[in-house]
């Protein structure tokens, strides 16, 4: 997907992103499974502002337990571009007379990831001596008693 720089005024605008990255691994087992992407855009003098927004699924792994589940992520991710200058140390630049869409919205994926996954706050993992799940397994290995 393509923004056309002529198309950019300082009026917002958007559009919806095309289902891209599906079943690509966003790190650490995580798996994207659908996105409701929009991609909002609008030039301020030469710097473009791009924020893509919506929400995303994706199948993982309870960092806890290990079963698998499906989380839904809601994430909005603005990005600053500015033109291509030769020497210039800037994150984000554009070039010619259209923009990419799809780096950045790989990369609003990827940084929307939870650093955790778990499938319940009070999931009880698996226990380290037994290796129990003891979310469905009374476990006394370490306590001596039921969890």
């Amino acid at each position: 997907m393509f923004l056309y720089l002529p198309d950019i005024t300082d009026r917002e605008d958007t559009m919806p992103v095309e289902p891209i990255f599906l079943g690509e691994d966003l790190g650490g087992g995580t798996t994207l499974t659908g996105h409701e992407l929009t991609a909002r855009y609008y030039r301020a003098g030469e710097t473009i502002v791009l924020t893509v927004q919506g929400h995303f699924s994706a199948r993982a792994v309870c960092d806890r337990c290990g079963d698998p589940l499906e989380v839904t992520v809601d994430l909005a991710e603005q990005f600053i571009l500015f033109p291509a200058q030769e020497g210039a140390d800037l994150d984000y630049t554009y070039d010619g007379d259209e923009i990419e869409l799809d780096p950045f919205v790989h990369e609003a994926l990827v940084l929307n990831v939870p650093a955790k996954i778990v499938c319940d706050e009070a999931c009880g993992g698996l226990c380290p001596v037994c290796g129990g799940n003891r979310n469905r397994v009374p476990c006394t290995c370490i306590s001596g008693t039921d969890r």
